[in-house]
């Protein structure tokens, strides 16, 4: 079931809720983007409110895109950069190679959802 809705394509793409064994399954998936985290590409965008020290990272992947099963991913970030904010929403796009935070906090991710009028369900 569809659960949030995307901040790209004016939301067409929504995101699934994570079951526990899967948030648990992919605890350190972020190790994956360590590219990113670390800056390794110029022309790859990351937010700079995101750390760049991969052993510094505390995120819960907690949804998934609906598109090819997660080729965009939400994590909650415990350990942003010194200009992010503890608790803000990062979305890691895999087919753009790209990180951003979507949001500053949970609660404004819920109000985008509310404020979008729950889009994703109208489709």
């Amino acid at each position: 079931m569809y659960f949030f809705n995307s901040d790209i394509e004016d939301g067409r793409y929504p995101y699934y809720l994570l079951s526990s064994n899967q948030i648990l399954d992919t605890k350190d998936e972020y190790l994956d983007y360590d590219y990113l985290i670390n800056r390794e590409f110029e022309d790859i965008y990351v937010d700079d409110r995101i750390t760049n020290d991969i052993n510094d990272v505390k995120w819960l992947h907690f949804a998934d895109c609906m598109n090819n099963g997660g080729s965009s991913q939400l994590f909650i970030d415990f350990s942003p950069s010194e200009t992010g904010e503890i608790g803000q929403i990062i979305r890691i796009m895999l087919d753009t190679d790209d990180a951003r935070v979507i949001n500053d906090d949970f609660d404004s991710f819920l109000d985008s959802i509310i404020d979008n009028n729950f889009k994703f369900l109208k489709d």
